[in-house]
């Protein structure tokens, strides 16, 4: 494949850190609170956000340009929009609205605090069959409802537009896979709008869907500690110009990999194939990781640039998978939908990964199936490089360590870069 256009510096505009000012601080506001009436957090105040804090169906937070929110340490500080509320952070390129740890700047740690959350009532699946489901983080008969009814696919919950997301992912049980993702969004509708987005340092994925069909544009998962793009339990929305960026020395005990898709979660290892289904379309990602050379030796648990498993139809357009243990992993049910032209990847350049693809929990009748070989099928339009330099990108894995100077630009193709002509858009996946 090849890519017309990554435009990765309009998302990098967003910076990679974030400043503080010597500005008041407010620890009232966002301390434990439920928020049933329209609330604004202005730019001149620092807010400290503590515990939970819950915007109720029927309120609205409104977060202005330029507004710093801190996660607090010590109570896990945690934002949720839940069903018929609304956030309006409304950034811009020269204004985001950055939440990042109460840490001083040197300190601050993946992890410090929770998240954010947004939930929605857009369809979702369930491997039980119900159409409705508890967020993931809080423990078992504790979480806020997603989905339900009733159903409102063209459901909004507002706006985040320019936002940054720091140092989040905290657990919140104690009980390993209860972290929270930096972005979490759960049964999210059509008519909510994401973009400029930028998780930095996340405990967990820098992003997870679990349902909902909102489209987002414009964004940036950088050095999470486990995945990058995490879709489930019915995810159908269509997300277009994202950069992943990977520190070899950040990875989960779970397996740290750049897409991760599953029709549900939670579910036995097969997937169960209950509607909504999981079906996200990705275009122009560029999803770089850890191995710059595929003679590295790095912990086993990094994973691949696409696990797809258990009933998932994700299909990935005019994109960039590159430096990764292994590219594509097909992994059970999701193999019978790569095979029926279900799941897709097409028109994408697969560079530098010390494998190309592999399978795992081959259904019957599927033995003699090969990942590699149907990647590697003339009329996908895919292109294979053995090494991740052939990409010609500028310098993509000159984050180890952080650069520290400031650019953007390394994940830019160079002249003569494949990466510079040939995108389709004609697949009818990719129409509206």
């Amino acid at each position: 494949m090849k890519v017309t256009k990554l435009l990765i510096l309009a998302c990098m505009m967003i910076g990679m850190y974030s400043s503080l000012y010597a500005q008041p601080i407010d620890s009232t506001t966002l301390n434990s609170a439920s928020i049933t009436s329209n609330t604004t957090l202005n730019a001149s105040t620092r807010y400290l956000m503590k515990g939970n804090n819950n915007v109720k169906n029927g309120a609205t937070l409104i977060i202005q340009p330029g507004t710093i929110i801190l996660g607090d340490f010590e109570s896990k500080g945690t934002l949720i929009v839940e069903r018929g509320g609304k956030i309006f952070a409304n950034g811009s390129a020269n204004q985001p609205i950055v939440f990042t740890s109460e840490k001083p700047a040197g300190n601050r740690n993946p992890g410090d605090w929770g998240g954010i959350i947004i939930l929605g009532r857009s369809g979702i699946n369930t491997a039980s069959g119900s159409d409705s489901a508890e967020i993931e983080g809080f423990g078992a008969g504790l979480g806020p409802i997603y989905g339900g009814q009733p159903r409102i696919d063209d459901d909004s919950s507002g706006v985040l537009r320019y936002v940054r997301i720091e140092f989040s992912g905290v657990n919140l049980t104690g009980v390993s896979g209860n972290e929270i993702n930096g972005l979490t969004m759960g049964g999210v509708g059509s008519k909510t709008v994401i973009e400029y987005i930028m998780v930095s340092y996340n405990g967990d994925d820098s992003f997870e869907w679990f349902g909902g069909n909102v489209n987002c544009k414009y964004l940036i998962s950088y050095k999470p500690v486990d995945d990058d793009w995490d879709t489930d339990n019915g995810f159908r929305g269509k997300i277009q110009y994202g950069l992943s960026v990977r520190d070899s020395g950040i990875y989960d005990v779970s397996t740290s990999n750049g897409f991760e898709s599953d029709n549900n979660t939670n579910s036995p290892s097969s997937g169960t194939y209950n509607s909504p289904r999981t079906m996200p379309i990705f275009s122009n990602m560029t999803v770089v990781g850890p191995f710059s050379s595929t003679g590295l030796t790095l912990n086993s648990l990094w994973g691949r640039g696409g696990h797809l498993r258990r009933a998932s139809q994700i299909s990935i357009y005019n994109s960039i998978i590159m430096g990764w243990r292994v590219g594509i992993r097909l992994d059970g049910p999701s193999i019978r939908g790569a095979s029926g032209d279900t799941l897709q990847i097409r028109n994408t350049i697969l560079g530098g990964n010390v494998k190309l693809g592999d399978t795992a929990s081959v259904p019957s009748g599927f033995e003699s199936f090969s990942t590699q070989a149907w990647l590697g099928t003339g009329s996908y339009n895919n292109t294979i490089f053995g090494t991740a330099s052939s990409v010609q990108l500028t310098d993509p894995f000159a984050v180890y360590p952080d650069a520290g100077d400031g650019t953007v630009d390394k994940w830019m193709p160079v002249g003569g870069s494949p990466a510079l002509s040939g995108a389709d858009f004609s697949n009818p996946n990719l129409a509206g």
